[in-house]
């Protein structure tokens, strides 16, 4: 199943704050034989008057949670714009500081990709960054041994990554 036919099986009354939907992306173009799968997190919502709400950090750690879950069962690391970048008044900081706490400080290879704003170019360029999250979208990239993945998007000359220092190991439990 593709990812329209299997968008197009929900509904949005199905869909509710902090919900992840996590897509395989079948591009045969996976990187190191892993699988890439596309994480949407539903952190914003529209009034009775149709305006789209700020994004919800509740709802956005929320998402957080799960998406850490599934990179962990995948052994996946997440790859992501910068959230929340052309909003309006939105808080950064607290948002890399929950994608931080669920994620990179958790074991989860993270890195954050940002994009020029630059309207003359037809691709985004990007200069690279450290752990972040996405209320729009970010790529969990499954590969063997390796936090190398997502991000086809990418300009020509593609972006600089800089990596999250690695994270303290968290016993078993």
């Amino acid at each position: 199943m593709d990812l329209l036919s299997s968008v197009s099986l929900l509904s949005l009354s199905d869909l509710e704050l902090g919900h992840v939907l996590l897509f395989p992306i079948d591009d045969k173009q996976s990187r190191f034989d892993g699988r890439d799968y596309l994480a949407l997190i539903v952190a914003q919502q529209r009034d009775q008057s149709n305006r789209l709400s700020g994004i919800k950090m509740s709802a956005l750690e929320e998402g957080l949670k799960k998406i850490h879950r599934a990179a962990k069962k995948k052994e996946a690391s997440v790859h992501l714009p910068r959230i929340g970048h052309a909003t309006k008044g939105f808080n950064w900081y607290g948002t890399e500081r929950l994608v931080r706490k669920h994620l990179s400080s958790r074991g989860i290879p993270t890195s954050i990709y940002y994009y020029s704003s630059r309207a003359a170019s037809s691709r985004p360029s990007a200069v690279a960054a450290s752990a972040s999250p996405t209320s729009r979208g970010g790529a969990v990239s499954q590969a063997a041994g390796s936090s190398a993945g997502a991000g086809r998007e990418r300009a020509a000359e593609g972006p600089r990554e800089q990596r999250t220092p690695a994270a303290p190991s968290w016993p078993a439990s």
